[in-house]
């Protein structure tokens, strides 16, 4: 990869995104690549390249490229802020409820990601449980979902707990 990217950029700076880069160093060609990489044996001399890493298991990357490498680490969502998220996507929910809400979400160790999923699969849920006691309305109408109720508290709670074991 780093000879390909020497060829791409020639004389162009850039960024290059690694998504999940503990999936990429187990191998063993890729990790000594990304040391000289990041050493900057192999890297290309006419442009600037910044190279960006993610990953939730910050563990699992040898400790010689952790060693080279500078570490960003952005924490998981405080109260006030996954409220703020659950407000956006349960708006039918009360204020004490989404604290509520937003409570078991810190607790769990949810994140944006969760909270987005768990909204998403709640909707979901619900609107199909709703359209399914709808007798002869059938699924194409769509004065069916005018009445449709948001999800429960508890469905969302249910979610966000689920998704942390």
């Amino acid at each position: 990869w780093a000879a390909q990217l020497r060829r791409e950029v020639r004389g162009r700076d850039c960024a290059v995104f690694f998504d999940e880069i503990d999936q990429h160093v187990t191998d063993e060609g890729f990790a000594s690549s990304l040391r000289q990489f990041l050493d900057g044996v192999c890297q290309p001399s006419d442009s600037r390249v910044l190279l960006v890493g993610t990953t939730n298991r910050l563990e699992r990357l040898p400790t010689d490229v952790l060693h080279r490498a500078e570490v960003v680490r952005f924490e998981r969502p405080e109260r006030e802020h996954l409220a703020e998220m659950w407000s956006g996507y349960a708006q039918h929910l009360r204020d004490e409820e989404l604290q509520k809400l937003a409570s078991a979400s810190v607790s769990c160790g949810a994140t944006g990601r969760d909270v987005r999923h768990c909204a998403s699969l709640c909707e979901r849920r619900t609107a199909i449980g709703y359209l399914n006691a709808q007798h002869g309305l059938g699924y194409c109408h769509g004065a069916a979902l005018v009445n449709c109720p948001g999800p429960a508290l508890e469905q969302y709670i249910r979610c966000v707990q689920g998704r942390a074991e």
